[in-house]
C-alpha cells in the first residue's frame, strides 16, 4: 500500500508520516548562534553546522565545492562574504542503490546524476 497519493501537485497522505526539516531546522540553528555573537559583539566569525554556514566580516572567505563523486576533488570555489550558504550532495546521506535524500519535488524519488 502507497502512503502518498499525487494528484497533479497535491500530495494525498494515507496515513500519518514524518516530515524530516532537518536541514531547515540546522539554518535555524546556525543563524541562532551567529545571532548570539552579533549581539555580545563578535562580528568576524563563520558558524559552520556542517555543510551549512554564515560568514559575518570584512574579509571573505573561499569555499570548495566538492565532486559528487569523488570526494578529493573540487569543482569550484565559491567566494562568501557576509554571506550564508547551504550545500548537499548525493554522496553525503546516502542508503542502498540509488537512494539518498536529495528528492525531486515532481517524482518524489531520489534525482540521479547523468555523469560519473
Amino acid at each position: 500500500m502507497k502512503d502518498i497519493i499525487r494528484t497533479g501537485h497535491t500530495l494525498h497522505t494515507l496515513q500519518p508520516l514524518l516530515i524530516d526539516v532537518g536541514a531547515a531546522g540546522k539554518g535555524y540553528l546556525v543563524d541562532n548562534i551567529s545571532q548570539i555573537l552579533q549581539g555580545v559583539g563578535i562580528t568576524d566569525f563563520v558558524v559552520d553546522g556542517s555543510g551549512d554556514f554564515r560568514h559575518s566580516g570584512e574579509s571573505g572567505i573561499r569555499v570548495g565545492l566538492e565532486h559528487p563523486f569523488n570526494a578529493s576533488l573540487v569543482i569550484d570555489i565559491a567566494n562568501i562574504k557576509k554571506r550564508s550558504m547551504c550545500a548537499s550532495a548525493i554522496n553525503r546521506r546516502a542508503w542502498g542503490d540509488n537512494l539518498h535524500h536529495v528528492i525531486d519535488a515532481r517524482t518524489g524519488k531520489p534525482v540521479h546524476m547523468g555523469c560519473r
